[in-house]
């Protein structure tokens, strides 16, 4: 800590040592003094507008508002010879109505003496109306607007001597150190010009510190001395920084699988969007002339770039879009005969020799008819279909790929009569046959069987279910 604490105190007073001959220059050359009572607050040029008459609003006029009165009058001053004389109300004529729309009178003349008698001559045949004016609101004149008396009173700009000269305020450094190592720096508006500058230290610890010093301050200004030599010391930011990188997912920068001799090239991701941490990736399938592909987009999310691409990836110059096309040939159809664990095995074609012929025997009557099959054997098996009284036996490879000599007859055909014997014969048997059956002969009755004997193929007599 002590030793701390005199590295601080070196570095003060070589700062003051560095700063020191830019004060006094300033002081004798550029006009920067201590920091004086404030008494004298500069200005630019301004021009006062002083009001001498307030403006006075304009005054809307105001219509007049009236309405009419009538009143009827009837005459009531006894017969006459002729009609009365107008002038109502007067000697002879006597009020009565004011409904002058109501009862019918709407078409009554007015100011004008008319009779309504049916011939009696009597007081009431002769009537009178008048009409008279009644303002409610009598008109008022408006005035216009009167508009305000000024004058303007033009400040010239005060320019304060010397011994009043304006403080100057260094804006406070800010140290800025994003994560990772060495890339920590100070930030500040070190402008030419501005009376001010900034140095930055390292001490041998590798801590970073700043102080403002003086610099060429114009006449009439001043930096405070409580802004001056102001040590401003940080602790530098070695955390690692975050991955900005992010990389495609194993499964999408994976191969198509190879096709074979009866299946296809596939890829193993289906298609669709598939949403990760930092990544977007889109799976296409589609096809043109040449064939069937996939296309595979990826898409780092913001603040992120793509790595450990392939050569086989398209990538956009900011690094943050990339795509690729993955053919998917169709089956090779190609097979092999050398190892019959590996795909696409297809054993060697052998030509076996041709196959024994079944024999039938077909007598007169039904009762002894029958066939003989030869027997199965590694390489040779014997299919029989029954139908009816024709019988098919058909001689197949047991083996795949392999077949008999060209010509060789490996199927046949045999239809049974059913012609009846001679009268007063008995129908012939097959010598040296039983009739015997077995409990794994299938859907036939079986005649006898005979064993193998000397190497010959065993032979087996059986009798049409129809019989």
């Amino acid at each position: 800590m002590k030793n701390a604490w005199k590295g601080l105190a070196a570095l003060a007073v070589s700062a003051a040592l560095v700063v020191a001959p830019l004060t006094m220059a300033g002081a004798s050359a550029t006009g920067w003094h201590p920091e004086p009572d404030p008494q004298c607050t500069p200005s630019d040029a301004w021009t006062e507008t002083v009001v001498d008459a307030p403006a006075i609003p304009a005054v809307p006029e105001i219509l007049e508002v009236s309405h009419t009165e009538y009143q009827r009058y009837s005459w009531t001053g006894g017969p006459l010879e002729g009609s009365p004389p107008n002038g109502a109300p007067g000697d002879g004529w006597t009020a009565n109505t004011t409904n002058y729309e109501g009862a019918g009178h709407g078409t009554d003349p007015i100011g004008v003496a008319f009779d309504e008698s049916h011939g009696s001559s009597g007081n009431a045949d002769w009537f009178f109306w008048t009409a008279t004016k009644v303002i409610d609101q009598p008109y008022v004149p408006g005035a216009p607007a009167v508009p305000a008396q000024t004058h303007d009173v033009e400040h010239p700009a005060v320019t304060c001597p010397p011994d009043s000269p304006t403080a100057v305020h260094p804006p406070r450094p800010v140290w800025v150190d994003e994560c990772g190592a060495g890339n920590g720096h100070w930030t500040y508006s070190d402008v030419a010009g501005n009376g001010y500058k900034y140095v930055e230290y390292t001490d041998s610890n590798g801590r970073q510190w700043i102080t403002v010093a003086p610099e060429a301050v114009g006449d009439g200004f001043y930096i405070p001395v409580s802004d001056l030599f102001l040590l401003h010391e940080t602790e530098t930011n070695t955390e690692p920084c975050p991955p900005t990188t992010v990389g495609v997912p194993t499964q999408f920068s994976a191969p198509a699988a190879a096709p074979t001799c009866d299946t296809a090239a596939s890829f193993s991701e289906e298609d669709g969007v598939y949403e990760f941490e930092n990544i977007t990736v889109w799976v296409t399938r589609d096809s043109d002339e040449v064939g069937n592909f996939v296309v595979v987009e990826v898409e780092a999310h913001e603040g992120f770039t793509l790595e450990g691409l392939s050569d086989e990836w398209e990538v956009n110059e900011a690094g943050t879009y990339a795509y690729r096309f993955i053919d998917l040939p169709g089956a090779t159809g190609e097979t092999q005969s050398e190892d019959s664990e590996a795909p696409c095995y297809v054993a060697p074609q052998v030509v076996l020799p041709a196959p024994l012929a079944p024999t039938f025997t077909d007598l007169c009557g039904t009762a002894n008819d029958d066939y003989a099959v030869p027997g199965n054997t590694d390489v040779v098996r014997y299919e029989v279909v029954e139908d009816g009284d024709t019988v098919t036996i058909t001689a197949v490879p047991r083996t795949e790929g392999d077949t008999f000599p060209e010509g060789a007859e490996s199927e046949w055909t045999f239809t049974f009569t059913n012609v009846a014997c001679p009268a007063g014969t008995t129908p012939p048997t097959t010598a040296g046959l039983a009739a015997t059956g077995g409990p794994d002969m299938g859907i036939w009755g079986w005649g006898a069987f005979a064993t193998l004997i000397a190497g010959m193929t065993l032979v087996a007599y059986r009798k049409l279910v129809s019989r």
